[in-house]
């Protein structure tokens, strides 16, 4: 597998068309794997969506934020855990499908907890700086809080929340291995 530095994470994938064309304009300003989610549409036109973004971009490292057996059918590498602690049928299809990467979302030491006993891939800390979509829950980690708690992760981190391409040397330096970002790549 080759190395890992940048991280997109979908808004919406409901428009097709648009967000195919968003994913070609991330990769050109250097998306490495992108994680495709959508909380909101339902799991029919999501799968079918992540199908078709599977076969427009083969070589693209694909994350699939939803069920592991159709992460696996549809032929993404990776799988991004739930926030919420994982349900008995969603570790259990996991195990069927333990050959993808899988990479786990890590917002405090009670989430670090949560995944103690959980072998997981890599870790995609957040909120490191003020983000809209968390601000009301989670208050922003800070470079500091962001580095200690990378060094209890012991894994692959990478930084989220409110980041740009510019922050990768701070994160770097901070115990990241790179950036996951969703605005960065996708409000353009």
């Amino acid at each position: 597998m080759k190395r890992i530095d940048t991280i997109g994470i979908t808004p919406s994938v409901e428009n097709e068309i648009t967000i195919l064309k968003k994913i070609e304009i991330a990769i050109d300003r250097g998306m490495d794997a992108l994680q495709v989610r959508d909380k909101k549409i339902n799991q029919k036109k999501f799968t079918e969506t992540s199908k078709v973004i599977r076969k427009e971009f083969p070589k693209l490292f694909l994350i699939f934020n939803g069920k592991p057996e159709i992460a696996a059918d549809i032929g993404f590498e990776g799988l991004h855990a739930p926030d919420s602690e994982p349900s008995r049928e969603w570790i259990e299809n996991y195990k069927a499908n333990s050959h993808l990467f899988l990479t786990a979302s890590i917002h405090n030491i009670n989430s670090l907890e949560k995944f103690k006993n959980f072998k997981f891939d890599a870790a995609l800390l957040s909120p490191v700086k003020n983000t809209p979509s968390k601000e009301k829950y989670l208050r922003p980690l800070g470079w500091e809080n962001f580095k200690l708690l990378a060094k209890k992760i012991k894994k692959p981190t990478y930084a989220l929340g409110g980041m740009s391409i510019s922050d990768m040397e701070e994160a770097q330096r901070n115990g990241a291995q790179g950036l996951a970002m969703m605005g960065y790549f996708f409000n353009n």
